[in-house]
């Protein structure tokens, strides 16, 4: 519960100065404060398979799994980090292929804001994947909370002064 309360204050926080919500939200600073060894391992090694084993394991929370997405980070050209994990959820689920409604609240959540934090300018990318995370997950503020920011990504385009209400909806 402690780690969600960083999680929600640091997006309220940050909301007010984003120049881009996906590029100003950098939450995963709270879970290295408290030495969360996931990710402070991200931190330091990227995503490698050790790295997408933890995201694909059910012992390891989704609020650290987003915190480990969000260290990662975005990058203005794109990364691949999102291919990366959809090759990696295939071969964990030895299947040639996935779709939406096979991923698990979890696996949807991280490719989907894998997605968003890799192409940022296209939110609607990633929008599918955060929305089957919720309605698996309804009660998880962790998934709601990366969708707003979804939303905050795709509403300030044209009205950036409703970003905030992305938010304080959740």
């Amino acid at each position: 519960m402690k780690k969600m309360l960083c999680l929600v204050l640091c997006f309220v926080a940050l909301r007010v100065c984003a120049d881009s919500p996906v590029t100003s939200t950098m939450f995963y600073n709270a879970y290295i404060q408290l030495e969360n060894a996931d990710v402070l391992y991200v931190e330091q090694r990227g995503l490698d398979d050790y790295a997408i084993s933890r995201l694909l394991s059910n012992d390891v929370s989704i609020d650290v799994k987003a915190a480990m997405c969000n260290c990662l980070g975005w990058d203005i050209d794109g990364n691949k980090n999102a291919k990366t994990f959809y090759k990696a959820l295939l071969k964990f689920h030895r299947v040639k292929s996935a779709n939406i409604s096979s991923l698990t609240g979890d696996e949807a959540l991280v490719y989907g804001y894998l997605l968003l934090l890799g192409d940022y300018f296209n939110p609607a990318n990633a929008e599918p994947y955060l929305q089957h995370a919720i309605a698996l997950k309804p009660k998880s503020c962790t998934c709601a909370m990366i969708l707003a920011l979804c939303h905050a990504q795709e509403v300030m385009d044209y009205n950036y002064c409703s970003v905030w209400k992305c938010y304080k909806e959740v």
